[in-house]
């Protein structure tokens, strides 16, 4: 817009001097300065009034167009006058207000006069939260004054119960005083940490959740036999698999209870299962055997209980020391629904293990199932290999049991990836990767560096394991 102007007023020299009668270069120069004007002065009154009926998204629009056009013609004295009261300093001001309103809530408020406040305080929180979620150029200071809020009330000693219900008001999207205000209310439970423990509340009320006795009811196993034909159906085992789930059932419920408190040495669940693993460690995956599949609910329990406690155990503990009250709280726990664990069983339960495929539906939970399944197999002494069609899904996957992995000394064995990475030169360049991921499955594919005797390969797709 600068390199325009410039050049339209540099050209009207020139093109006076072709014309006749010659134009007036003043005149015409200062017309365009003056409709440059016009509108940097129509984008300052619409910032105003935007600014006025607190329209953040449209305020947001204005607010980056005139601070653009100002930045090119601030050396223009015809065009830029400092004049005009900006609004930056106002927002920043406004966003102080707010900070303060919150702090002093916090200040006044103890104990159960804060919760009987609770729906003030959300809304107060979703006021400035309009700013953050309308306004990207204030975002770095709304979070840090929000974050600093938050870590003052998590520093209540009924801070933590506090938050947790605070955080649930704002999910359920119940705190309204203008439009848009619900999703503002989910979109700060999403933004800051102090909220984790509702997102898996919140996990939990989302992810299907079904008894274990329906999900083997449900549970149909098909043997493919050859390319092109139809599969057949064979033997589900449910009765084998119901057993194992209460196997596995009561040993993660032993686990559980035996580790949840923070006193307890839980290097000592890690070595119990790690010991266990050993003792029946398959050469191979064509060695696995009946002695492996008794010891499965033993280790799967052990894995699965060191994750909860690991990514939820602290936010139990702290919940129940506020509340006293163990069974009100159980939802903050990250714990496996019965049709992961079904779904983990039924994988490795079976004496010939490799090319299998399981259908799970969408909300059912790939991301527990791969973890514990990729856990499970690399402390038996597997080398162990997830791909996945993104590369963002994966990465999001691997985080989730990142930790876990490592405490039980099995990182280097496990590896996400894209399903591209696998076989990139074979499956990424010259065939197609759903042909190639059946051939995996039927026992076709070839054998490479990358899928040895001793190397599990776990692929997901959208709605399979």
């Amino acid at each position: 817009v600068k390199l325009i102007y410039s050049r339209c007023v540099s050209d009207l020299h020139h093109v006076s001097s072709l014309v006749k009668p010659p134009l007036n270069v003043k005149q015409v120069s200062n017309s365009l300065s003056h409709i440059i004007k016009e509108h940097i002065n129509s984008l300052r009154n619409a910032v105003t009034t935007h600014w006025n009926s607190r329209d953040y998204v449209k305020l947001q629009r204005a607010f980056y167009a005139l601070r653009q056009l100002e930045a090119l013609f601030i050396s223009e004295s015809a065009i830029y006058t400092k004049s005009w009261k900006g609004i930056r300093e106002e927002i920043e001001d406004e966003i102080e207000k707010l900070a303060k309103e919150l702090t002093t809530f916090l200040t006044k408020h103890g104990g159960n006069k804060a919760f009987e406040n609770l729906s003030d305080f959300a809304l107060k929180l979703i006021r400035i939260g309009r700013i953050l979620d309308g306004l990207p150029d204030f975002k770095g200071i709304v979070r840090l004054k929000m974050s600093q809020i938050l870590d003052k009330c998590r520093d209540r000693s009924w801070g933590f119960a506090f938050l947790f219900k605070l955080g649930l008001l704002l999910e359920q999207g119940e705190q309204i005083e203008k439009e848009g205000d619900d999703t503002i209310g989910q979109a700060i439970v999403a933004e800051f940490k102090h909220f984790n423990e509702v997102r898996t509340f919140s996990w939990n009320d989302e992810t299907v959740k079904k008894p274990p006795d329906q999900s083997i009811k449900e549970l149909k196993t098909e043997k493919f036999k050859a390319p092109n034909k139809p599969p057949t159906p064979c033997n589900s085992k449910h009765k084998f698999l119901l057993q194992q789930y209460k196997l596995y059932e009561d040993n993660y419920q032993s686990f559980f209870d035996e580790y949840i408190s923070n006193e307890t040495d839980r290097t000592k669940l890690i070595l119990k299962v790690q010991d266990r693993a050993r003792a029946v460690q398959p050469s191979s995956i064509e060695a696995w055997d009946e002695s492996v599949i008794d010891a499965l609910p033993f280790l799967l329990a052990g894995v699965f209980a060191y994750f909860t406690i690991l990514i939820s155990g602290d936010s139990f503990n702290r919940l129940l020391s506020e509340t006293n009250s163990r069974s009100d709280h159980s939802k903050v726990l990250m714990k496996p629904h019965p049709v992961q664990v079904l779904t983990i069983l039924n994988i490795l339960t079976r004496s010939g293990l490799p090319h299998h495929l399981m259908e799970v539906r969408t909300g059912e939970g790939k991301s527990m199932i791969l973890g514990a399944t990729s856990a499970v197999l690399a402390i038996l002494g597997f080398d162990v290999r997830v791909t996945c069609y993104s590369e963002y899904l994966s990465e999001r996957d691997n985080a989730l049991f990142s930790d876990c992995f490592k405490d039980f000394g099995v990182r280097q064995f496990i590896h996400y990836s894209k399903i591209t990475k696998l076989r990139e030169h074979q499956i990424a360049k010259r065939v197609d990767i759903r042909e190639r991921t059946l051939d995996l499955f039927r026992g076709q594919l070839e054998p490479t560096h990358h899928i040895q005797s001793s190397s599990a390969a776990l692929i997901p797709s959208s709605n399979n394991v």
